[in-house]
């Protein structure tokens, strides 16, 4: 090879070395800090509500979303600064944050604050579950609650605290040692509670003989593990004496991943036998949904709106399944959630909501009922005398289970529901899709005698319902195990820590086309294309853009929008 070839192929590769670098630049492929989404429906001076909520983490879900939906009832969510908010793994700079906190509830005067104590103690959810929380940690914010309180006497604050997941944290890595712990923390509170037979507790004694060489725990990792939970429960009980004591409005503890049988449990069991009877402290299942049902709760209650839900399922005795990641079945998750709004259930048809829970498996009895469901769901859509709020979970989190894909088939009309969810575990889910519509049935009552305002209100409703088909069902459902499959071929298997110079360009072409293809596909159909009525007028929807890009480096989180 010439010295002429070898110099024109060094230059050659470097340029190919610059483009690479340059691309993500060029075409800010990279994950960015976001606008917040639009003004609320109506006017500022006009707003039901404006709250100053400080997140429990920076995923669209727990912010960007909660400000979107919040608008449904002409409510005005004020977030804090986000380059002070988590990261992923990186925590959120929960020191400059009470700081600005204080500032900002002088400054916007708002008529409420709702404070996740897991982002105001640790800087985020995730940085909660494997931080833990001293005594003068804990106090300082105490302290600074008391301080928010002392300097703004007029505005009542709401404080929601999460109780940690099932799963060990992240920095016990070995995977067997992770399964394992998860194990032993079943047996453990089962046979706390007396159930477990003799041969589970003669399985938790083994995990508990840490010379035995088949044994994957380590002693150190078990202990930090053991403290964990109980670190959680002290905050809340603290939190709950500030309560008591007036500083905090009203206090929401809720609990994470969990199963029938783990440490959680035990937790809440404590928590309910301290919280007593009180109407102030609450503690339900989730939380990824939390703040979302607390501004929904304080939205019912600002608009007198005496409002009804009945709940119906696919199959009668659904509701006492119990889902993935849940402690408790469906029917208490969804009787908690509708307490915690502050509305009355109802065994009704009269009910202004109807929340719709289809619990997919691939047993034989549950396919059998998604398909009668669907002309079930289709009769009372068209009765349109009570808004339909549709839970479309998934066991095995695959479209095969889901409702959505036999109404597309048959052809209902998508956007006589009233709101949508099928994301995730059950809680999120039921809370998400139960909360929508309540703020959308409030909004459509308050701006009811203004056509303008009335069709904004509506654009916004459509759109939220279009982004959760498109990401609860094309992305959650479909696409996302497409691009890990694609992943895993190329030999990439952490999908949850993504090289933003290499994988996360890969993502992102995935996932663009995918969401091209198939969003096409969805509007193209007879259940997109027909129309709905708004005030007596038929609305044809109209074709989309759907975008979607990742917030965090990792596949699971999607922020989705659409225009």
């Amino acid at each position: 090879m010439t010295k002429s070839n070898r110099a024109g192929r060094i230059i050659i590769f470097l340029f190919v070395i610059i483009a690479a670098l340059c691309y993500p630049i060029i075409t800010n492929r990279f994950p960015s800090p976001q606008p917040s989404p639009p003004a609320p429906v109506a006017e500022k001076a006009d707003s039901l509500l404006r709250i100053l909520l400080l997140p429990l983490d920076s995923r669209p879900p727990c912010s960007d979303y909660v400000v979107r939906d919040s608008r449904l009832a002409g409510i005005e969510v004020i977030l804090p600064p986000r380059e002070l908010m988590d990261y992923y793994t990186q925590p959120g700079q929960y020191s400059e944050m009470r700081k600005t906190l204080l500032s900002l509830a002088a400054e916007k005067k708002p008529d409420a604050i709702i404070i996740s104590a897991d982002q105001l103690m640790a800087g985020g959810l995730l940085a909660s579950r494997d931080k833990l929380i001293t005594q003068e940690e804990r106090q300082s914010a105490i302290n600074f609650l008391r301080q928010l309180h002392r300097e703004n006497p007029n505005i009542p604050v709401y404080v929601f605290s999460i109780l940690p997941r099932l799963l060990p944290p992240p920095e016990i890595t070995l995977y067997e040692e992770r399964l394992a712990i998860t194990k032993y923390a079943r047996l453990e509170e089962k046979a706390e509670r007396g159930e477990a037979t003799e041969d589970e507790q003669l399985q938790l004694k083994e995990l508990l003989d840490f010379n035995d060489p088949n044994n994957y725990i380590k002693p150190q990792n078990l202990k930090r593990y053991q403290a964990i939970h109980p670190t959680h429960e002290k905050t809340a009980i603290a939190l709950a004496d500030l309560t008591r004591e007036g500083v905090v409005m009203e206090l929401f503890i809720g609990q994470d991943d969990g199963e029938k049988y783990g440490p959680g449990n035990r937790e809440r069991r404590h928590l309910i036998e301290h919280f007593g009877n009180s109407d102030r402290l609450h503690l339900v299942r989730g939380a990824d949904e939390l703040a979302l049902s607390i501004i929904t709760r304080l939205a019912v209650r600002r608009s007198n709106n005496s409002l009804t839900v009945a709940t119906a399922y696919s199959l009668d005795n659904e509701g006492q399944d119990f889902f993935p990641y849940m402690a408790a079945n469906l029917a208490d998750t969804a009787a908690e959630e509708i307490s915690l709004l502050g509305i009355k259930k109802t065994a009704g048809e009269s009910a202004d909501i109807t929340l719709f829970i289809h619990a997919g498996d691939k047993t034989p009895e549950a396919l059998t009922a998604r398909r009668k469901a669907v002309p079930r769901l289709s009769g009372m859509l068209s009765k349109n005398d009570t808004d339909i709020a549709l839970v479309d979970l998934s066991r095995s989190f695959t479209a095969e289970e889901t409702l959505l894909p036999l109404l597309i088939r048959k052809g209902i009309p998508l956007h006589l529901l009233t709101s949508y969810g099928g994301w995730n575990t059950a809680s999120n889910s039921i809370g998400t899709a139960l909360c929508e519509a309540v703020l959308s049935h409030i909004g459509r009552q308050r701006y009811v005698d203004r056509p303008q305002i009335r069709q904004q209100h509506s654009a916004l409703a459509t759109e939220i319902l279009d982004a959760h088909f498109a990401e609860d069902s094309i992305y959650l459902k479909d696409s996302i195990d497409r691009i890990h499959d694609e992943f895993y071929r190329r030999g990439f298997f952490n999908t949850g820590d993504l090289d933003l110079g290499r994988d996360y360009q890969w993502l992102i072409i995935l996932n663009d086309y995918a969401l091209k293809e198939r969003s096409r596909r969805l509007m193209e159909t007879a259940a997109w294309r027909k129309p709905y009525i708004i005030d007596g007028e038929a609305i044809y929807p109209k074709r989309k853009t759907i975008r979607q890009y990742f917030p965090w480096p990792r596949t699971f989180e999607v922020n989705t929008s659409t225009n």
